[in-house]
């Protein structure tokens, strides 16, 4: 279930244009994951879903039991998109996003 988490961290970076925890020591960003459960803060300016920031979550889950199979992935993420319709998103005005961290 470590390639669902990757996978989610990378969609953050795409979406976001910022490396995940960039702002903590390389040597120090494991620790923070592992033993503190920090994660990368939801990227509001994008308006990402409810269903899709949830799911971007679930792949973050300390118990990688608890995380999605890779399998499963594809399809919320299509139900997630057809649920938001004709909803259009623009791009962010400045990228990378500022994303007060």
């Amino acid at each position: 279930q470590s390639d669902v988490y990757s996978f989610s961290m990378a969609v953050w970076e795409i979406l976001t244009g910022v490396v995940p925890l960039r702002h903590y020591p390389r040597d120090a960003v494991s620790y923070h994951v592992v033993v503190k459960g920090t994660r990368p803060v939801q990227a509001t300016p994008l308006g990402l879903s409810d269903a899709v920031w949830a799911l971007i979550e679930q792949c973050w889950q300390a118990d990688y039991r608890a995380r999605p199979a890779i399998h499963s992935v594809v399809p919320c993420l299509k139900d997630a998109l057809q649920r938001t319709g004709s909803v259009k998103l623009t791009a962010p005005k400045s990228w990378p996003l500022n994303l007060g961290q």
